[in-house]
């Protein structure tokens, strides 16, 4: 599970994300990185953005940490393999 959840944090989803021009007229990208967080009995892929709060793309509770960190990272390979093919 580590090497998934590795993987993911290390997606770079720039290009899906919009853009803007800083002060000094440089291309940003909304897209900061992405997350995975364990609190309490819950896991959590987040996708962290530079002007937006954080999107949950994956999530898994209850079920113990094997089961809800295998949820949380499917649903987020899901999310990120439907932003890139749209």
């Amino acid at each position: 599970m580590i090497p998934a959840i590795k993987s993911l944090e290390r997606e770079d989803l720039s290009e899906y994300s919009y853009s803007f021009f800083d002060v000094e007229n440089n291309i940003c990208y909304n897209f900061v990185d992405i997350e995975f967080l364990r609190w309490k009995d819950e896991s959590y892929i987040t996708m962290n953005l530079e002007l937006d709060p954080p999107q949950y793309i994956g999530e898994g509770k209850g079920e113990g940490i094997v089961k809800d960190t295998f949820k949380a990272v499917s649903e987020a390979i899901k999310y990120i393999n439907k932003v890139k093919n749209e």
